[in-house]
Formats: C-alpha cells, structure tokens, sequence
C-alpha cells in the first residue's frame, strides 16, 4: 500500500510539476550552446549561470512563459536573498537576458 501511495505521489508530481513551474528548457550549463545567440547575450548568459545557479537549478529559473514585468520582479526578489550576488547592474542583465531567452526558446528570435 505504501509503494502504491508513493507512485502515485510521483506520477501526480511529474504530471503537475510542468504545470506549476512552466514548461521550458532543461538547462544544463555545461552544455548549453549560446553560439547562436546575439554576442551580448552570450556574456548575459554568463551572469545568469553564476548567478541564478546560486539559489537552484538553471533549469527553474528559465521555466515557463513569462513576461518582462514577471521578471523584473522575480529577479528584484530574488536580489534580496543572502548570498545571490544580484545587484541593480547585473539584475539588469539577467532581466535581459531572461526575456531574450523566452523569446528564443519561444521562436520569436530563433530556435535553441
């Protein structure tokens, strides 16, 4: 009975986890290719590795379709934590670079 409770928790969690957390890339910063985005991206995905990464996975913090007013509050918040680096200037940069990467994980601005 147990084993049953406990495979149906994990079969609600995979079937819900995209659903709250949004569907997007699966990050894994040792391997993403940024060749194709635009040279300033490329140094803001950088900062966003080294940054975001400090908190949780990449992964999380790319998750979903979310807009520039989103972001610029979630990067705020996340400012505020002990410990994650993010300042005005480079909150600046990830906002930017979050947005840019909706936008190209959405085909706005290309494919991944």
């Amino acid at each position: 009975m147990v084993r049953r409770n406990q495979l149906l928790i994990g079969l609600g969690a995979a079937m819900l986890g995209p659903l709250l957390l949004g569907s997007g890339p699966n990050i894994d910063p040792e391997t993403v290719d940024v060749s194709r985005f635009p040279p300033k991206y490329q140094e803001s995905y950088k900062v966003f590795a080294v940054r975001c990464s400090k908190c949780h996975p990449l992964s999380r913090a790319v998750g979903g379709n979310h807009g520039p007013d989103f972001w610029r509050s979630y990067v705020k918040k996340m400012s505020r934590r002990a410990g994650s680096g993010i300042n005005e200037a480079n909150g600046g940069v990830l906002v930017d670079f979050l947005i840019f990467y909706g936008q190209f994980w959405q085909g706005d601005a290309g494919s991944p």
